[in-house]
């Protein structure tokens, strides 16, 4: 084999590192902040048992507006459900000029019958 012989061509003033860290002293350290980090939540939670538990975590103070959106699915449901109620059902829309709403299905069959006043009839 062939001999290395070091050498330093750019700058042989140049100085560095001769030793590595040593591997064991990097593991104990890691060793020791993995078991600060799983000991020091249990001691707290042992010192101090009721903090999770006492906690209020209800909404006290209503943002200002615009308000978001918590559930959209249940609130689009909501409201499918409260559009439907009214397109199938019968109401008052101004009971002191007797206006009233129709199921939307009973006015598209009277429109159909009777036609919209000024709209062209259409030709067979």
């Amino acid at each position: 084999m062939a001999d290395f012989e070091e050498r330093v061509l750019d700058n042989p003033n140049t100085a560095y590192e001769t030793q590595d860290v040593r591997l064991m002293v990097v593991g104990v350290l890691a060793l020791l902040i993995l078991a600060l980090l799983v000991i020091v939540p249990l001691i707290l939670r042992g010192a101090y048992p009721a903090a999770l538990a006492d906690a209020n975590r209800k909404q006290t103070v209503i943002p200002p507006s615009p308000l978001l959106q918590t559930a959209p699915a249940a609130d689009l449901r909501a409201f499918r459900a409260e559009e439907e109620a009214r397109l199938d059902s019968y109401g008052w829309v101004d009971r002191d000029k007797g206006i009233v709403h129709i199921p939307i299905a009973r006015a598209m069959k009277e429109v159909v019958a009777k036609g919209i006043s000024g709209f062209p009839k259409a030709t067979p």
